[in-house]
């Protein structure tokens, strides 16, 4: 499966999900994260240590218009969706790239979107983000879906003029070039060791804070990841919030997660019990989640 974001900001949830997931492709197509919430959706963000490479990040300059997003999309992200070949493309269609949107700096317009549905010829479109009510939304899901459907859609014209600074042709394919071979050059510098207090193996940490801006605190986050060269290897995220001092754990087993690392993860699952407030048990090989909370105990869902 792969899912291409065309929202205006990084799709950061999203990737966060799979990102440890080698059998899905995460394209994310962003206004750079320098300059827009959340910060970040950068070149160097790639996939964890058993997906590297799942995950592309293109972070695009303010004042991005149709030309360049379509230049983009035919030159970096349909020739990696070819050579995944998902069996399944989703697109996260946000509208906010548009040129009225008030959160953003973006210039793309309703026929632009258009066209960026018809290149990508995605299986599903989930309309997301856009924040121009009446200049944006009307024209840009009639757009999108006049291609969905495979219809004309080059009326569909806004009645708003663009009025933002525009990045041009010529200086966009050099900041692209540049982009993509930062992004060839990216390498991890995960940190990698045994350790006994998690099952047998080698296991990356990944120090992975998360700040929640609408109620202003920072959950400190570290990552661990078995290491494998079979599946997408076990993951166990522990995490403290500062609000209340619980100390909560995740434990996931992947899909088509290979015996060592099913194992492995319910043995997480079993020595956590007790040792923290909350532990949440996701077995995708399975379709199974139960949730672990003191003082009620396991919980099936």
């Amino acid at each position: 499966m792969a899912i291409v974001d065309t929202d205006v900001h990084h799709g950061d949830g999203t990737q966060d999900i799979f990102y440890h997931d080698p059998n899905v492709l995460f394209i994310s197509m962003h206004q750079d994260g320098r300059t827009l919430y959340p910060g970040t959706g950068f070149v160097d963000e790639k996939g964890g240590p058993n997906a590297w490479d799942s995950t592309l990040n293109i972070p695009l300059k303010p004042g991005t218009g149709d030309e360049c997003f379509h230049y983009v999309l035919e030159n970096w992200v349909l020739p990696r969706l070819r050579e995944f070949e998902p069996e399944l493309i989703i697109n996260s269609a946000g509208q906010d790239n548009h040129f009225t949107d008030p959160l953003a700096s973006m210039n793309v317009t309703a026929r632009g979107y258009g066209k960026i549905t018809e290149l990508l010829q995605a299986d599903l479109a989930v309309l997301e983000g856009g924040y121009s009510i009446q200049g944006a939304l009307p024209y840009v899901n009639l757009a999108i879906l006049l291609a969905l459907a495979g219809e004309d859609y080059s009326n569909v014209i806004e009645t708003a003029q663009l009025t933002r600074p525009q990045v041009s042709f010529s200086e966009f394919k050099t900041y692209l070039q540049n982009l993509q071979i930062k992004h060839r050059q990216a390498e991890s510098d995960w940190i990698i060791r045994e350790e006994a207090r998690l099952p047998q193996g080698k296991w990356v940490i990944i120090p992975h804070p998360v700040y929640y801006d609408t109620e202003g605190f920072q959950e400190n986050r570290y990552d661990y990841i078995r290491l494998c060269n079979n599946c997408g290897g076990t993951v166990y995220i522990e995490s403290h919030s500062p609000l209340d001092g619980t100390n909560n754990a995740l434990v996931r087993i992947p899909f088509a997660a290979c015996p060592v690392c099913s194992q492995a993860g319910y043995d997480l699952w079993g020595n956590l019990q007790g040792q923290r407030k909350n532990v949440l048990f996701q077995d995708q090989s399975q379709n199974k989640i139960q949730f672990w909370q003191y003082p009620e105990g396991v919980t099936p869902y």
